[in-house]
């Protein structure tokens, strides 16, 4: 699954320019998922809008595994979908203009039929209840991806490697290859299985250290607003 930006700066460029400049494939997946947000029962909207924070905070692009079961789409209208609402929700929290401003660039964009204009807008202000925390999820995942590369995601294949003598496999190796995608550049390296046990013995001990220090940070927060 790909993954594009948009900037949604508010001011100019305008909404509509904003819509008409990003790629064609991006166009036409936020028509189709566009298309798919506004016929979906509404019952749906809450859990969707809950995925963009999710998306937020760990930087990357919604996945679709949780919602899909509950909708029965099948991977594109899924990913469509997840298009559209990173994409409108996006705009609802950063933009200035309002709801239906926003709906009617998108129409006169070419991105969503005129009768479904209002239901986006509905979606839009359900977005905007939930503003304030998804705008300080948005800054703080900001302030994590300055300076470096930022993570978005990563894949891994398992391999086994052999050498094979005189017609006949001698020796075997598993071998763990992997891509690690970020917001700059992708890196695929290799790893053997005591690359992995280390890889993991440390990753634990930095979620330990990852965590005290979120614990660290909220009790100093919390004694900065008292004061």
């Amino acid at each position: 699954m790909g993954s594009f930006n948009i900037s949604v700066r508010s001011g100019d460029p305008g909404l509509r320019k904003v819509f008409t400049d990003a790629p064609p494939n991006v166009q036409n997946s936020l028509r189709a998922g566009s298309a798919l947000l506004i016929r979906i029962p509404k019952i749906h909207w809450d859990k969707l809008i809950q995925s963009v924070g999710v998306a937020l905070e760990a930087g990357r692009t919604i996945k679709g595994q949780d919602i899909q079961t509950d909708l029965t789409l099948g991977p594109e209208e899924t990913t469509d979908l997840l298009a559209a609402v990173t994409f409108f929700a996006g705009f609802a929290v950063i933009r200035k203009e309002s709801a239906e401003e926003i709906a009617a660039a998108a129409v006169e964009a070419g991105l969503l039929e005129a009768q479904w204009k209002a239901n986006l807008v509905e979606f839009m202000t359900q977005v905007r209840t939930t503003r304030s925390t998804l705008s300080q999820t948005l800054e703080e995942r900001q302030l994590a991806n300055e300076v470096f590369p930022s993570l978005i995601d990563f894949e891994f294949t398992l391999d086994v490697r052999t050498q094979i003598r005189q017609h006949r496999v001698e020796l075997a190796v598993p071998v763990i290859m992997v891509h690690v995608d970020t917001d700059k550049d992708d890196l695929y390296f290799q790893m053997n299985r005591f690359d992995l046990d280390n890889l993991i013995t440390r990753l634990q001990d930095l979620r330990k250290q990852v965590e005290e220090a979120q614990e660290w940070i909220q009790a100093s927060v919390k004694g900065s607003a008292k004061k």
